[in-house]
């Protein structure tokens, strides 16, 4: 057997080579990332951060978790083979069910709809934490582009905060504490729409009147207006927020000012041929070309013809009408008599 032996002054000289090194580190950043630090410093890099937590709140309307809210209620449901199948639908199931299977330790789907939501919350505090210390020092011709990043920041944030309080009730808020984001333990239900107001108010002070065709990720004032009514109909009665008074108010002036009207007929919503944007106040926005695909369609397909990936009607079954959503009052639904929505928004004839 071969034997390797190291001669004691070789071993000292190797130590001594260290020990001079040590005093002369390379210090190189990163060449395919940059730091928080580096992208706030530099304010033509900050678009870009924001456009990544646009993103990532997009992501929350991806597939099958963009129905994990729905399902449950008087009109979606999953269908039977989506409740059963395997091991990983006994917990998707239990959104329709509401057995044991629903509880958060369990469900991974509960815990995912707050995963995919809170790191929305955790950046957009982190954007305004710094350009709120910028906005303090600006100069003239900085402070308006400062004032776009903050409200779309915002906006952003409030947003998905809300989300969140609707479903939790109370949640975490994050704070700043010397230049780092603390996070707190679960907060009043009046702290947590206090900050989710403030920042639609600040929204609706830093953004345009009207929306900016090449990044429809800004909101404008309208969107600012819209949600802080949404706030006002929807917030907890003990929250302290709901106002609907202040939400008639906001929405009138929309109605009134805001250049928005329906799309008629109503189903010109449907052809992808028709341009909508006069019915749209904000939107997160979708392509048919991936990674920017939604999926949605495919997730509300009859799983019947699911095997024809060409046929526009396949998919898995998980967001089905219920009979009430899909029956006339007369047969216990909700459709009126003559509600031209109900051909054109459910599919009835599978002939075709």
């Amino acid at each position: 057997m071969a034997k390797i032996f190291f001669h004691p002054l070789t071993a000292i000289c190797l130590i001594a080579t260290f020990l001079v090194s040590c005093d002369d580190f390379l210090n190189q950043d990163p060449q395919t990332a940059i730091s928080t630090e580096q992208v706030f410093a530099d304010l033509n890099k900050v678009q870009a951060y924001l456009d990544g937590v646009y993103f990532n709140w997009k992501q929350t309307r991806v597939n099958r978790r963009t129905f994990f809210t729905m399902l449950g209620t008087d009109e979606i449901q999953q269908g039977e083979y989506q409740c059963v199948r395997e091991s990983y639908s006994y917990y998707q199931g239990a959104f329709d069910r509401y057995d044991g299977g629903y509880d958060a330790w369990d469900n991974q789907y509960t815990a995912e709809i707050w995963n995919v939501r809170y790191p929305v919350v955790g950046l957009s505090t982190e954007a305004l934490m710094h350009l709120r210390e910028k906005e303090a020092s600006a100069t003239k011709d900085d402070s308006a582009k400062i004032k776009s990043l903050i409200a779309q920041a915002s906006f952003y944030r409030a947003c998905v905060l809300f989300e969140l309080a609707r479903y939790w009730g109370k949640v975490p808020v994050p704070n700043v504490a010397n230049g780092n984001i603390v996070l707190s333990g679960r907060k009043p239900l009046s702290e947590v729409y206090g900050l989710i107001e403030s920042d639609l108010k600040a929204t609706e002070a830093y953004s345009p009147v009207k929306p900016d065709p090449s990044n429809v990720r800004i909101p404008t004032v309208w969107a600012a207006k819209a949600m802080l009514a949404k706030i006002y109909m929807y917030a907890q009665e003990e929250s302290g927020f709901r106002d609907l008074s202040k939400a008639k108010g906001l929405l009138q002036e929309i109605i009134e000012k805001g250049g928005y009207d329906l799309i008629t007929p109503y189903s010109k919503l449907w052809t992808g041929e028709d341009n909508t944007d006069l019915e749209v106040i904000y939107k997160l926005a979708f392509n048919n070309i991936w990674p920017d695909t939604n999926e949605l369609q495919w997730y509300t397909g009859s799983r019947a013809v699911s095997m024809d990936r060409k046929c526009y009607m396949g998919g898995y079954d998980l967001a089905l009408p219920t009979e009430y959503c899909y029956k006339d009052i007369s047969a216990g639904g909700i459709w009126e008599q003559g509600d031209q929505r109900r051909e054109e928004s459910i599919r009835y004839n599978f002939n075709e």
